[in-house]
Parts: C-alpha cells; structure tokens; sequence
C-alpha cells in the first residue's frame, strides 16, 4: 500500500493542489463528536440488555416446556390464540437500539451509495438481511406459524453487531483510527463471493425442493454470515493501542491513518543542524583576510545576527560577549540565512557560501583553507565587505550520540537514509560519514529541499522527511511523511504529522516497526473475522442440512461471533505486550559528546571508496538534477567594482577592529567562542 500523495499535481504551469484521503475520508465520515458516540454506545449497550432477556426467552422456551416450564410472559392473551408476540417484542426492543446507531447507519448509507467504501456495503447488506428476515418470521409468528419451522429471529444479533460497531466508532474518534484500507480488500470479495454462491445455493433448494424451509432463507443466511460482527475493530483496536504506546514514548502522532502508513516509508531524509546534530553549534575559529581583525570582524557579525533565531547566529553572540558592537542600520536577514547590513556606507553580507558566492570569488587561499575546514566537518560562513572577503567563521556542531545506531536500525529496515543540508559538499561528505548515512545532498536551500523531496516521489518513493526548522517547512510538507523534533520550531511541529516530544532520535525506527508490527497484527485479525464468517458457510448454504444437521441459526451466529471477537483481542494483546527500552539521553545535556572523528581519506581514491553517494549542487544519485536546481550555476551579483586589495573596510572607518589579524586573548572579546 503507498503512501497518500499530497503534493501538487503539475499541468501546464498551473498547480493544483491534490486532495489528501485522510482529510477527505473524514469529511466524509462526518465526524460524530466523541462525547455523543460513548453516549449513544451507552444507550445501546442498556437497550440490548432486555433485548438479550426476550431473545432467551424465545430461543429457550422449548427446553423450558421440556421440563414443564411454561413461559407465559411474551404470548398474546387468550383472545387472540394462537398467535406469538415474542418476535412483535423483539422488534420492538430493537427500535431503541436502532435509534441510537442512526448516525453510524447514517454515515454507512452515504458511503454505500457512493460505493465508497466497501465495508459499510458489507455492514449494511448483513443487518438489512438480518433484520427482514427476522421481521418475516415476527409476523409469520403472529399470524400463529410456529417458530420451530420460521427462520429463525436474528434482532439480538443486529443489536450485537450494531454495539460493537459503535464500540468502534468510539475508538476511531478517540484515536483518529479510520482505516478503510484494511477492510476493503476482504470485504470487497465477501460483498461479490457470498451473495452469488448464496443465489445459486437457494435456486437449487428451490428447483429440488429438498429443503422443508423458505429458498430465499439460503440467500438471507449467506449475506447475515458474510459481516463478522467484529470485523470494524480489526483495525481500530490494534490502531488504538499503537497510538497508545507511542504517546507513552513520547511521540505524537497525528492520527491513525499516519502511523498505519509510517512503515511503508522506503527513504528517509534527515536534516542536519538540529536534528542529527545537537542544534548548539559553536563559533570555532575566525579567519582573517586582507587586513581584518578578528575582533572587529566577530563585532560585526554579532551586530547583523542579534534578531536571528538560527543556531550559528547564536553562537556568534555567544562568543561575541563582552564585544563593542557597531551600529549598523538596514539590518535584514534572508529566512534561508543570509544576512545583511549596511554599515559606514558599506553593504556588508554574512552567510553560507550559497549565498555568499554571488558576491566574491575566493582566492586560492582562502579556498583551500575553507577545504580544510569542510573536511573536518565545520560549517564555514563568510564575511563580506562589498565584493572582499574580510573572514571565514568556521562553525562546529557535534551529531547526537544515537544518530548512528539510528542509521543503522533504518538499514536494517530497508529503508534508505540521506542527508540534506546547506553546507557544502566537503561539509557533506564528512557529516555522512560520521553519521552512516547512505546518502548526502549538499549546498541546499530550503526550497530546493523540497524539490528533492518532489523527485524522489516522483521515482516512485515512500519519502519521510526529518526537520526541525523553518528552512525545513517545504521538504516537510512535499513528503509522504514529516517527522518534527520537539525542540525544533513552532512551525516545523505543525508542518508535520509526527512530533517526536524528546527529540530522540532513536523514537524513528521504534515508530516503523511498530506501524508494520500494526500493519501485521490488523492483517491477523481480519483473517481472524474472516474465518469465524467463514465457519458458518456450510450451515447457511444448506449442507450441513443434507448431511442430517440443522441450518444456519442464532446459537451459531452468536457463537461465531463470540470466538472472533475473542481472537481478534488475544491477537490484539500480543501486540500491545510488546515493549523497547531507549537508551539515548532525554536531555543533551546528560550525555558528554562523543568522539568519532575519521581521517579523510589521502588520495582521491580513497575518498572514491569512503563517500556516500553524493551531489553537491542539489540533488543525489537518485533524483533529477534538471527538477532540483544547481546552485553552482547561480550568476554572480554585479554590483560594481570590487574594493581594492588590502584595503580594510571596517579599518579605515575607525571603527574598533584589530588591523594585524592576531586572535582575540584569553578574557578579552572573543574569547568564548
């Protein structure tokens, strides 16, 4: 089963946004608010009671005139002999119950009409026949037919089916746990096989005339056997007890059609900053360039991120206290994370070289000192005065302590893991390799990553996305399936459809296996139905009466019934038994970093044989590359001239840099990054 498409639908340009079954499931079931469904199942419980009490009363009553009991209670008075109210009565107490479960029988005859789906046609085909043969056999009952030689009354049996459904109306409004999927396969080949062999079986009966009963109670039997009174819970309570033991692991889920579909994920994208790593970079060196200080150059930069949220805004001002910041006016910052200022009337810019790379060109220097610190994993942001690069901020964020061993349980899975991020190739390379990731994408903005996630769909992947930030809004959206991180922000959470509330990472492969642990065990329990329904077959087709034995009555039907809901919950229960211990810290701040540092491979072969599959301009081995857009080959700004060499901005403005590059000292400004 694939997971529900949400993204657009291209057609000439235009977009259409394409409509999501969840939503449009329960639009169509009309939600029927919680509080009047435990009502109404409270009712219907209370009504069946003395409905159960004439039901034995009838079905009994020949053993009790066996031993000389006569059951007065339920025939009509002496003027109207011989005639039997205990059908008129049983009809009568099945109203109430009918009532109650009218909104449900509401909703399943809209979704019959409009063959859609399946199950509700099942539901109603079986109560309907039930209930017209039992009305058949009250007035024949009446008219005073004896009830030994009627079909026999099946209004307890309705009102039990029609109970357990409510059971699961409630179930599937509490938890959200409407899986059609499941039922229709089954329900479908009941709703064709069972009426077509039921008519072939009556018309024999009919020609032959063999059977000392009605033909038509052949056809009315098969369609009452052919809907297991348990058959709605098959989903709804294994669906209602995962949604349970996730929420006791701290993951929210949004409903139960997401969890069902989570194990049909076949590729998982991880966002970097956040989410494998621990979100706190910090600051870890300056590089200085043509003439800047590193003190006047950190001054600066902490100047342009004060209002920023991101975390290497953050750890500039960390290590910026204590600094003299300059006052700079037309402070803007790019949501995607490029910042700009102007200072002294000059147009400073601060960012990734994403964006920086409009701007400058790096010298052989500067490149390969920026390749230096690719290779060791930091993320390197640059600082530009008009067209001249006055430094290189190199940034250090370690990865979560569980983020391998998350790696390799996906693996394990089959499910496929790549990386996105906004750094660079190098910065990458490294991140994959520390983490174990299958694959990297590098030099990303954020809405690249969503056409990333876009072209995988459209290979033909089940793509779940791990984000925690605004940058990550648009992957999460376009994906089958978005999985937020608690301390990630506001509107990742609600872009999402899985919040992981500790931001433990090792909650992922736990909520796969336990939507494909679902998956099976609500599998099991249709079968389950199905084979009970299945039992009764022979009795409703009449051979069991050609052999000497009795046809399809209630004793089985209940009996049936009974045994399935019996299994369906012991197979339920050996689901919910399951239990796994999480071993990674709630807190980051519990657990020390870990120190898994490689080498870079020497030579080019080397690195050939360690690097995961890669693509450092917006897409990887298995997208489109025409689809996600190469950053590389963005024109560069032309703003004018570039400033001359050696000349220092932030100097020959007076303004209080260092002019002979030497790092900061221990206690002075700078000396926290």
């Amino acid at each position: 089963m694939s997971i529900w498409r949400r993204n657009a639908v291209q057609d000439k340009g235009q977009q259409e946004p394409a409509k999501d079954p969840v939503k449009e499931s329960v639009k169509r079931k009309e939600d029927i608010p919680l509080q009047k469904v435990r009502e109404d199942l409270r009712l219907a419980v209370v009504f069946l009671l003395p409905l159960l009490a004439a039901t034995l009363m009838t079905e009994l009553a020949p053993w009790l005139q066996q031993y000389g009991i006569i059951w007065h209670v339920g025939f009509m008075p002496e003027q109207y002999a011989p005639g039997d109210g205990r059908g008129i009565i049983q009809m009568l107490l099945l109203i109430p119950i009918l009532w109650t479960g009218r909104d449900f029988l509401r909703q399943g005859w809209k979704q019959a009409r409009s063959g859609d789906p399946a199950p509700a046609l099942l539901m109603l085909a079986s109560m309907g026949a039930a209930v017209l043969q039992s009305v058949y056999t009250a007035v024949m009952m009446l008219t005073g037919a004896s009830y030994a030689v009627l079909p026999p009354l099946l209004f307890f049996y309705v009102g039990l089916s029609l109970v357990l459904s409510l059971y699961s109306v409630v179930l599937e409004t509490r938890w959200k746990t409407l899986l059609v999927h499941h039922r229709e396969g089954p329900a479908a080949w009941l709703l064709t096989v069972a009426p077509i062999i039921g008519i072939i079986a009556g018309l024999s009966f009919f020609y032959t005339g063999i059977g000392s009963f009605p033909a038509w109670q052949i056809v009315s039997g098969m369609l009452v056997c052919m809907y297991p009174p348990v058959y709605r819970l098959c989903a709804s309570w294994p669906v209602a007890v995962a949604l349970e033991k996730a929420r006791k692991a701290d993951i929210l889920v949004r409903d139960g059609q997401t969890l069902s579909y989570a194990g049909d994920v076949t590729i998982m994208l991880f966002d970097k900053t956040g989410t494998l790593s621990r979100g706190t970079p910090e600051l870890k060196e300056i590089r200085t360039f043509n003439g800047g200080g590193e003190r006047g150059l950190l001054s600066l930069a902490a100047a342009m991120v004060q209002e920023s949220d991101l975390p290497e805004a953050a750890a500039v001002r960390r290590a910026a206290e204590g600094c003299e910041l300059p006052e700079c006016g037309m402070v803007k910052q790019n949501g995607d994370g490029e910042f700009f200022a102007r200072c002294w009337r000059e147009d400073i810019h601060f960012g990734n070289w994403t964006f920086m790379k409009r701007y400058t060109d790096l010298s052989p220097e500067a490149e390969e000192q920026a390749q230096q610190m690719a290779d060791r994993g930091e993320v390197v942001w640059y600082l530009i005065v008009r067209r001249t690069l006055y430094g290189m901020f190199a940034f250090s964020d370690d990865l979560r302590p569980e983020t391998r061993q998350v790696m390799a349980e996906l693996k394990e899975m089959g499910v496929r893991t790549m990386v996105m991020t906004g750094d660079d190739r190098r910065s990458g390379i490294y991140l994959a390799r520390q983490s174990g990731a299958d694959q990297v994408t590098a030099d990303l903005m954020p809405a690249q990553k969503g056409e990333l996630v876009a072209t995988l769909r459209q290979g033909g992947e089940n793509v779940s996305v791990v984000g925690d930030s605004v940058n990550d809004v648009l992957a999460l959206l376009e994906a089958d399936l978005g999985i937020a991180v608690g301390r990630g922000s506001k509107i990742a959470r609600d872009s999402s459809r899985i919040v992981l509330k500790d931001s433990n990472l090792e909650k992922i492969p736990y909520l796969l296996d336990l939507s494909r642990k679902c998956d099976r065990t609500i599998t099991r329990n249709v079968r389950i139905a199905v084979f009970f329904s299945l039992l009764l077959w022979p009795a409703a087709l009449g051979l069991t009466y050609l052999m000497g034995g009795p046809i399809l009555n209630l004793w089985m039907l209940l009996a049936a019934g009974l045994l399935g809901v019996l299994g369906v919950a012991l197979s339920t229960l050996a689901f919910r038994s399951g239990k796994r211990q999480f071993t990674a810290p709630v807190s980051d701040a519990d657990r020390a970093p870990e120190d898994e540092e490689e080498a870079p491979p020497e030579d080019e072969s080397e690195k050939a044989a360690a690097e995961p599959a890669v693509n450092g301009n917006g897409g990887s081995d298995v997208t489109n590359t025409d689809t996600v857009k190469d950053a590389d080959t963005e024109p560069a700004a032309a703003d004018g001239t570039d400033a001359e060499d050696g000349t220092d901005k932030t100097a020959e403005s007076g303004k209080p840099v260092e002019t002979d590059g030497t790092e900061a000292k221990p206690g002075s400004c700078g000396n926290n990054k």
